[in-house]
Protein backbone atom coordinates (compact mmCIF):
# COMPACT_ATOMS: atom_id res chain seq x y z
CA UNK A 1 0.00 0.00 0.00
CA UNK A 2 1.32 3.49 -0.84
CA UNK A 3 0.76 6.33 1.63
CA UNK A 4 1.50 9.88 0.41
CA UNK A 5 3.21 12.06 3.04
CA UNK A 6 3.41 15.39 1.20
CA UNK A 7 5.48 17.96 3.08
CA UNK A 8 6.01 21.55 1.99
CA UNK A 9 8.61 21.50 -0.81
CA UNK A 10 9.24 17.77 -0.37
CA UNK A 11 7.75 14.86 -2.29
CA UNK A 12 7.27 11.96 0.10
CA UNK A 13 5.52 8.61 0.08
CA UNK A 14 5.62 5.43 2.12
CA UNK A 15 5.18 1.88 0.87
CA UNK A 16 3.70 -0.33 3.62
CA UNK A 17 3.97 -4.13 3.36
CA UNK A 18 1.44 -6.69 4.60
CA UNK A 19 4.34 -9.06 5.40
CA UNK A 20 7.68 -7.77 6.73
CA UNK A 21 10.54 -8.25 4.29
CA UNK A 22 14.23 -8.96 4.70
CA UNK A 23 15.43 -6.39 2.18
CA UNK A 24 14.21 -3.96 -0.44
CA UNK A 25 16.27 -3.30 -3.57
CA UNK A 26 15.49 -0.32 -5.79
CA UNK A 27 17.12 1.54 -8.65
CA UNK A 28 17.59 5.24 -9.27
CA UNK A 29 17.07 5.43 -13.00
CA UNK A 30 19.79 6.44 -15.43
CA UNK A 31 19.75 10.12 -16.36
CA UNK A 32 20.53 11.22 -19.89
CA UNK A 33 21.73 14.65 -20.97
CA UNK A 34 19.73 16.10 -23.88
CA UNK A 35 22.73 17.75 -25.53
CA UNK A 36 25.97 19.64 -25.05
CA UNK A 37 24.27 22.74 -23.57
CA UNK A 38 21.67 20.78 -21.61
CA UNK A 39 22.39 18.75 -18.52
CA UNK A 40 20.30 16.55 -16.29
CA UNK A 41 19.05 17.08 -12.76
CA UNK A 42 17.65 14.78 -10.11
CA UNK A 43 16.40 15.93 -6.71
CA UNK A 44 18.04 15.13 -3.42
CA UNK A 45 16.31 12.05 -2.05
CA UNK A 46 16.41 9.55 0.80
CA UNK A 47 14.93 6.10 1.37
CA UNK A 48 14.25 4.79 4.89
CA UNK A 49 13.44 1.17 5.83
CA UNK A 50 11.05 1.18 8.81
CA UNK A 51 10.04 -1.53 11.27
CA UNK A 52 6.45 -2.08 12.45
CA UNK A 53 6.84 0.68 15.09
CA UNK A 54 8.15 3.18 12.51
CA UNK A 55 11.78 3.01 13.70
CA UNK A 56 14.43 3.37 11.01
CA UNK A 57 16.38 0.17 10.25
CA UNK A 58 18.56 1.42 7.39
CA UNK A 59 18.66 4.21 4.81
CA UNK A 60 20.30 5.50 1.63
CA UNK A 61 20.33 8.96 0.08
CA UNK A 62 21.76 11.11 -2.71
CA UNK A 63 22.27 14.88 -2.82
CA UNK A 64 20.80 17.06 -5.58
CA UNK A 65 22.47 15.87 -8.77
CA UNK A 66 23.33 18.25 -11.62
CA UNK A 67 25.43 16.98 -14.46
CA UNK A 68 26.08 17.99 -18.06
CA UNK A 69 26.70 14.37 -19.01
CA UNK A 70 24.65 11.21 -18.67
CA UNK A 71 24.59 9.45 -15.29
CA UNK A 72 24.39 5.66 -14.99
CA UNK A 73 21.56 4.00 -13.03
CA UNK A 74 22.42 3.02 -9.46
CA UNK A 75 20.95 0.23 -7.35
CA UNK A 76 20.51 0.41 -3.56
CA UNK A 77 19.46 -2.21 -1.01
CA UNK A 78 17.84 -1.46 2.34
CA UNK A 79 18.27 -4.30 4.83
CA UNK A 80 16.73 -5.41 8.10
CA UNK A 81 19.69 -5.99 10.45
CA UNK A 82 18.63 -8.59 12.96
CA UNK A 83 15.26 -10.16 13.67
CA UNK A 84 12.99 -7.19 12.92
CA UNK A 85 11.65 -7.11 9.35
CA UNK A 86 11.05 -4.11 7.11
CA UNK A 87 7.35 -3.20 7.38
CA UNK A 88 7.51 -0.04 5.26
CA UNK A 89 9.84 2.09 3.19
CA UNK A 90 9.57 5.89 3.14
CA UNK A 91 10.96 7.77 0.13
CA UNK A 92 11.57 11.53 0.41
CA UNK A 93 12.58 13.68 -2.57
CA UNK A 94 13.45 17.36 -2.36
CA UNK A 95 13.95 19.36 -5.55
CA UNK A 96 14.91 22.58 -3.75
CA UNK A 97 18.33 24.14 -4.02
CA UNK A 98 19.28 26.57 -1.26
CA UNK A 99 15.62 26.63 -0.20
CA UNK A 100 14.35 27.53 -3.70
CA UNK A 101 12.53 25.19 -6.07
CA UNK A 102 14.75 23.78 -8.78
CA UNK A 103 13.48 21.75 -11.75
CA UNK A 104 14.41 18.12 -11.41
CA UNK A 105 13.47 14.64 -12.57
CA UNK A 106 11.85 12.49 -9.91
CA UNK A 107 11.55 8.75 -10.09
CA UNK A 108 12.44 5.66 -8.11
CA UNK A 109 11.98 2.23 -9.64
CA UNK A 110 11.53 -0.52 -7.06
CA UNK A 111 13.27 -3.45 -8.63
CA UNK A 112 12.91 -6.22 -6.06
CA UNK A 113 11.29 -7.04 -2.73
CA UNK A 114 12.62 -10.03 -0.84
CA UNK A 115 10.24 -11.25 1.82
CA UNK A 116 11.45 -12.71 5.06
CA UNK A 117 10.57 -16.05 6.57
CA UNK A 118 10.23 -14.44 10.02
CA UNK A 119 7.09 -15.22 11.99
CA UNK A 120 5.14 -12.55 13.85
Amino acid sequence: MQINNGKSGVESFTLAFATPCESVTFTRAGLYAAGVKNGVTHPAWSAHALDAQGRELSSHSEALLRSFSSVQPRTYTLIAPGLEGISAVRFDGDDRRDGKSFAGYKGILIEELRFSSWKK
